[in-house]
């Protein structure tokens, strides 16, 4: 089977600033730089790319901090490495694998259970959310061979920078190169004009105050605002809102469907499985 996984891997045409990616690591590695990051705009390959690097390496932690993530990387290596793919997240403590894919969540509070050398390679993907406790947790404690970091979003509005957990920034790829070399698709953007002023709305660590920025923006008008233009620029296609917090989703939602389109919320509060069946619906 594992011969069999690795040629499947081997058997991928990889797209030219993939092979650009395998070169670049393999260049730091070479360098001696053990803890990279790698920044690719979001449609560009993230996880297929994770799925190559492990190739080279004996047994390879996988961190996910979303349940979707967890099942979608759970899903491409398992098809590159059937039966040689564990999980650790709720009651899963499945670690006797070549690839473990790993809930942050979970893993921070069992590392007393694995050795630190355990894993030769260790992959934090979206790890721009790696920069609090939780998550600098595991990245502190493992001591792999190479550590891979990979995000779209390498500047964080609070200011922080990935100086704690990585090297360098071995590998970019920008969503301008992408759409310009024709694997990512154009953006057509419109900025709507209101007459909210947010100018005074406190910040904490760099970001707005969330309750004070609330108040300001979740408010009826400007929720009938953001629907009408989903009318005017946008009808009958599918969207996606990104919200203040969750009563703002939850407000906002309800105008969509007052105005006779279906909409659904979907928040840190949402059960797995309604998750699902939401994520499942849009998708259909």
């Amino acid at each position: 089977k594992a011969n069999l996984s690795v040629k499947k891997i081997m058997d991928i045409k990889w797209r030219p600033y993939q092979i650009e990616y395998f070169k670049a690591i393999e260049e730091a590695q070479k360098r001696g730089i053990k803890r990279q990051l790698i920044v690719m705009a979001t449609g560009s390959g993230k996880r297929l790319i994770s799925v190559g690097t492990s190739k080279q390496f004996n047994r390879t932690l996988f961190m996910c901090h979303r349940e979707e993530l967890i099942e979608q990387a759970y899903f491409d290596f398992e098809m590159n490495y059937p039966g040689q793919v564990g999980i650790i997240k709720g009651p899963r403590f499945e670690i006797n694998n070549k690839i473990v894919i790993a809930s942050v969540q979970t893993i921070h509070k069992r590392l007393d259970r694995i050795p630190k050398d355990y894993f030769d390679c260790v992959m934090a993907d979206e790890c721009h959310h790696y920069l609090s406790v939780t998550y600098l947790k595991p990245l502190d404690y493992f001591e792999p061979k190479a550590m891979f970091g990979y995000t779209a979003t390498p500047t964080r509005l609070d200011g922080l920078n990935f100086s704690n957990i990585v090297d360098e920034i071995t590998f970019e790829y920008p969503i301008e190169r992408g759409i310009k070399e024709g694997y990512l698709s154009h953006i057509e953007a419109y900025r709507i004009q209101t007459q909210i002023d947010i100018s005074k709305v406190k910040r904490v660590a760099g970001d707005f105050n969330q309750k004070e920025l609330s108040r300001k923006v979740d408010i009826p008008e400007r929720n009938v605002l953001v629907v009408n233009k989903y009318f005017q620029y946008g009808s009958n296609r599918q969207a996606i809102a990104f919200c203040v917090g969750i009563e703002h989703a939850i407000h906002l939602r309800d105008v969509f469907r007052d105005y006779g389109i279906s909409a659904e919320t979907i928040s840190s509060k949402t059960p797995t499985e309604e998750r699902k069946l939401i994520n499942l619906s849009f998708k259909s």
